[in-house]
């Protein structure tokens, strides 16, 4: 299981880079954006506490390193059944 984890900065960054149709309201980021991941990712290691969770931070690895990375713990996996 993953988990893609981008700080607060970097997440608001990439998403005020966007445009939005219709606009979202002023601080809608803060308020809902923001607000469910910060739920998301809570209830996902309360849920998941017994499972190995990998963090990917997607703020410090490239995309190209981060599906190569997916596509070998998933041919590892096929590979050990």
């Amino acid at each position: 299981m993953y988990h893609f984890e981008l700080p607060y900065e970097e997440c608001r960054r990439r998403r005020f880079e966007r445009t939005y149709y219709p606009q979202h309201p002023e601080g809608y980021f803060d308020g809902h954006v923001w607000h469910a991941y910060v739920k998301a990712k809570k209830e996902t290691f309360e849920r998941f506490h017994d499972k190995k969770i990998v963090i990917v931070n997607t703020a410090e690895e490239s995309f190209v390193k981060i599906e190569e990375k997916i596509v070998k713990d998933i041919e590892i996996a096929l590979y050990k059944k």
